[in-house]
């Protein structure tokens, strides 16, 4: 899963796209097919600091999308069952989405 770009150490970086991943992204959950936000290519990038900070950029489907502060909340959730995350900062990543971001399974 450590194909999101990113910088640390490589099982925490695992077990935090692990977990981010297990978050449908709204709006394919909304059309009945629910895709994890690394497969629906939303996580754009994720770095773990060696004290545990985690920062990570989401690529929004759409420009102005209205789901950005619930997903934010559901990542925060979902990483906070990692002891050793001290910090996480969302950020929004610059560009736009497009479908070619999906993993093939996903599409």
């Amino acid at each position: 899963m450590c194909e999101v770009p990113g910088s640390g150490d490589p099982a925490r970086r695992a077990a935090a796209l692990a977990l981010v991943e297990t978050i449908a992204d709204p709006c394919s959950a909304n059309f009945g097919r629910p895709i994890g936000l690394v497969s629906m290519g939303i996580i754009d990038r994720l770095d773990v600091s060696p004290t545990g900070e985690i920062d990570l950029w989401i690529l929004p489907t759409i420009p102005g999308c209205l789901f950005l502060g619930v997903i934010e909340e559901r990542i925060e959730g979902a990483l906070a069952d990692l002891d050793w995350c001290t910090q996480l900062r969302c950020h929004h990543a610059a560009g736009l989405w497009d479908p070619s971001r999906m993993r093939p399974l996903a599409a």
